[in-house]
This record gives C-alpha cells, sequence and structure tokens, in this order.
C-alpha cells in the first residue's frame, strides 16, 4: 500500500470523525450516524475502502508496514457489546518489535496472541478510535 493511500485515509477518516463528534449527543448516536453513512453508501466510506470508521487508517499503516491484519472492529458503547477499537493481525518479529514499543510510547495496547513461532499474532486496541487514528499517523511516520 502506497504512503499517501494511508495519508489519505487518515484524512477521511478524520473528516468523519469530526462530523460525528459534532454531531453525535451520546455513544449510541454516534453509532447511529457511522450506520446510517454506511447504509447511504456514502463516498467517505468507499474511500476507506469500507472498513470501519476509527481503524480503516490503522490497517492501512499496518498492511503497509509489513503486517497482515485480520479482523478489525471500532468498538462499540458500553451499552451495546462492550467491545473496544481493536485489530488483530500477524507481524514478523522485528516488526512486532518495533510495534510494541510504539505502542508503549503512544500509550495504546498491543498484546501477544498464540500463535505459531514463525509469525506473532497480535492484537492492538485502544478506549478511543481517535488512539489509533493517532497510532497510524506514528507508523505512518516512523516506517516511511
Amino acid at each position: 500500500m502506497e504512503l499517501e493511500r494511508i495519508r489519505y485515509v487518515y484524512r477521511v477518516e478524520k473528516k468523519i470523525v469530526n462530523y460525528l463528534n459534532t454531531n453525535a449527543k451520546n455513544p449510541m448516536q454516534f453509532e447511529k450516524l457511522i450506520d446510517n453513512l454506511y447504509e447511504k453508501n456514502s463516498k467517505h466510506i468507499d474511500d476507506l475502502d469500507r472498513l470501519d470508521v476509527g481503524v480503516a487508517s490503522l490497517v492501512c499503516a499496518l498492511s503497509a508496514s509489513g503486517c497482515a491484519p485480520l479482523t478489525s472492529c471500532s468498538g462499540h458503547p458500553k451499552g451495546a457489546k462492550g467491545i473496544v477499537p481493536n485489530i488483530v493481525f500477524f507481524a514478523h518479529e522485528p516488526i512486532a518489535k518495533k510495534l510494541l514499543d510504539l505502542a508503549i510510547t503512544s500509550k495504546i495496547g498491543l498484546e501477544n496472541l498464540e500463535t505459531d513461532e514463525e509469525y506473532n499474532g497480535l492484537i492492538v486496541y485502544s478506549n478511543s478510535i481517535i488512539g489509533l487514528m493517532d497510532f497510524s499517523q506514528t507508523l505512518y511516520n516512523n516506517f516511511q
């Protein structure tokens, strides 16, 4: 994935989140507004490759840095499912070690998942989609 694509996805994602933050009065309304964007097939959602708002730029950045994203979720309000924003991915050990250092500095969670010895299965998570979006920019700055 080209670095400019990561920047573009981040800018689109940031624009959507700013719109949602301005128009949603609570987490449930935030979710409803996101759902409406997907239902209307918004151009902005297509620009995110139909990935969840809040994880799209980090999925792109992980992929560009040599990782293999498997699954992602932008999280849900505690009243719904209580799931925090996260991405599960595979990374070779040298990349995983660098990501861990960056995650500690960025104050987001990054943990190993049980897997074989050749690849490290990892999950990156944050209490907020903003944390994951910011981490995408940290990766962009460190892997370009």
